[in-house]
C-alpha cells in the first residue's frame, strides 16, 4: 500500500509540474507582439517615397 500511496503522490507532482498553466498562451502573445514590433521598426527604417515627408 504504501508504495502505492507514493507511486500515486509522485504521479500527481508530475501532473502538476507537467501543466501548462498558460504558458502556451502567453508565449503566443509575446510572439505576435514582437512580430507586431518588428513590423512597425521595419516600416520605420523604409525611407519615405518621394514627395512625401
Amino acid at each position: 500500500m504504501q508504495a502505492v500511496s507514493l507511486a500515486a503522490d509522485r504521479h500527481a507532482r508530475l501532473v502538476e509540474l507537467d501543466a501548462d498553466n498558460g504558458v502556451g498562451e502567453t508565449t503566443s502573445m509575446l510572439t505576435g507582439l514582437a512580430e507586431a514590433l518588428s513590423k512597425a521598426w521595419r516600416v520605420r527604417q523604409d525611407p519615405a517615397p518621394a514627395g512625401e515627408h
